[in-house]
């Protein structure tokens, strides 16, 4: 954090090269989550998620395998070892 109580920005390369590797939910513009442990990406910051599963609204997941979502679908990116609550999907 900073001194003005905003997180310091991070390259996104700098940030999935991090990630890559470990587990992470991905939640698209469209109100779906995915987890899995993010496998590679590409210069267009298109994903792929090993292990795959669909959070489902009542808690549950689907599990789907493997999986490459396309980067304009992405809202946004979290480290699973990550501590912070998340809202629930909507």
């Amino acid at each position: 954090m900073t001194a003005t109580g905003f997180a310091e920005a991070v390259k996104p390369t700098n940030l999935l090269s991090a990630l890559q590797g470990n587990r992470v939910s991905v939640r698209l513009k469209w109100d779906l989550e995915y987890t899995g442990l993010l496998a590679s990406y590409d210069s267009y910051f298109n994903l792929e998620l090993e292990h795959a599963e669909e959070l489902q609204p009542d808690g549950s997941s689907l599990p789907l395998g493997d999986m490459i979502i396309r980067c304009n679908n992405v809202l946004y990116i979290r480290d699973l070892r990550s501590t912070v609550p998340v809202p629930p999907l909507s």
